[in-house]
Parts: C-alpha cells; structure tokens; sequence
C-alpha cells in the first residue's frame, strides 16, 4: 500500500498457557471528537495539509485515491510451525519474504461511509496543497472500549504520492491525534492495532518503518477470492 522496504523476515511465537487480565469498564459506545485541523508544518519543508475529514467536501474525491499497490515479494509462511517443549506443546510461526514470479498487484475498495466517520475518534485526509480540491490520503480510526484499542480501519495514500513523506507524515498526524483524544476523554487506549495481508509487502515494512510489530496473524480470515491471503495483525503501543 504504501513504501517500500528491505527484505525481512518475521516470526510469532508463544505457549498454550493463556491469561485474562481485568479489564475496566467502558460504554459500549465512545464518541470521541476530533482534534483541530493538524498539519506538518514544523516537521518538513514539504507541507502537507492534514486536516479533519470533512464528509461533504471529501467523500466523492476519497473514491477517487488510487489503493493499489504493485509488489515482487511476499510474506510466505514455512512449514516448520510447531514443536514440541518438555511441558506441553508449543506453536508458532515464520514467515519470509519470498520473491514472486510476476508481479503481484492489488487494490482495496474505499467503502467508508458516513455514519463509520462520524464514530471515529480520528478521520483525517491529507491534501496536496492548501485548494484542499482532492485529498491525497486518508486515515480513520475507531474505538474499540472493550479492549481498549484504537483501532486503525483505512490508511490510504495516493498511489502517485507515495514515497514523498506523506505517509510517514498522516501516521503521525493520526498518533497525534489519538493521544489528544485519550488526554482529553481520559480513556485509556492503550495501543493503535490494524490488519492487513501477507502480499501487501510494501505495507508491512512501512508500518515495521513506523513502530508498529506483527502481534498475530490469520490464513483462515478470508474467503473467495482472497482466501489465499493471510491475515496480518499489527500493533504500536502508545504512550
């Protein structure tokens, strides 16, 4: 989706011993609103207006982002996935970033719609310049009280803006304004958490690039005509 990176390989592993810590209590439903409009000014010459989502101003031009992506590696999963240890048995996994034949390119459908913008805590576009006609990315995020997540569901950049800053630069607009949100409300969020997939490589090694660790992953999540791709689970702490 986003930058490309450095072969790496990744790997995820525990025990079959699991603990449930108590969780505080939350409403089932947290609206949390938004920061004032944000922008990068004093972190790079080359100024991205980021401003608050606005639903009657963006929706039609955000149908328009280009969300593909084009990549010649993957991450595979080996086959070596269990072990034995001498008090039960053990799991994990490892995946490696494999070359591919041809090209793998894909696209994702921008399927927001107005009701998910108005119950996130964050929804931001990025704009080329300050006519604010077309916004070259977009990032949304909502509030999960049961586990305390904030919960990353769109980060798109302009697939002919891409390698210029501008993800790094929402990435951090989006941070910002979680933690105003979780300053303000006093909730407790404890981490950002998003999902993607094992072929979008360039993906991974952005949100790697950007503090994020895989923390889980699923090659059962998906169906036709996906249903060869795995489920990539990510997380950032913040603090």
């Amino acid at each position: 989706m986003l930058l490309f990176g450095s072969n790496a390989n990744f790997s995820l592993s525990g025990n079959a011993n699991f603990e449930f810590a108590n969780v505080e209590a939350y409403p089932a439903s947290l609206h949390l609103p938004l920061p004032p409009p944000y922008s990068h000014s004093s972190l790079t010459h080359n100024l991205m207006p980021i401003l608050n989502l606005n639903w009657d101003r963006d929706a039609e031009a955000l149908r328009r982002l280009d969300t593909s992506f084009s990549t010649e590696y993957v991450y595979e999963q080996t086959d070596d996935q269990h072990e034995e240890e001498e008090e039960g048995i053990g799991f994990g996994a490892q995946f490696r970033a494999a070359p591919r034949v041809s090209t793998f390119t894909k696209a994702y459908a921008i399927t927001l719609t107005r009701p998910e913008v108005e119950h996130s805590i964050v929804a931001m576009a990025g704009f080329a310049d300050d006519t604010l006609r077309e916004p070259i990315s977009l990032a949304v995020v909502r509030y999960e009280p049961w586990n305390r997540s904030a919960i990353l569901t769109d980060f798109y950049v302009h697939r002919p803006q891409r390698s210029q800053g501008h993800g790094t630069m929402l990435m951090n607009a989006v941070i910002q304004g979680v933690l105003a949100c979780k300053k303000e409300h006093q909730v407790h969020i404890r981490h950002l958490w998003l999902e993607t997939q094992n072929v979008n490589y360039p993906a991974i090694r952005f949100y790697l690039n950007n503090g994020f660790r895989i923390c889980g992953w699923d090659a059962s999540l998906y169906d036709e005509p996906h249903a060869d791709e795995t489920a990539v689970f990510m997380v950032k702490a913040l603090a």
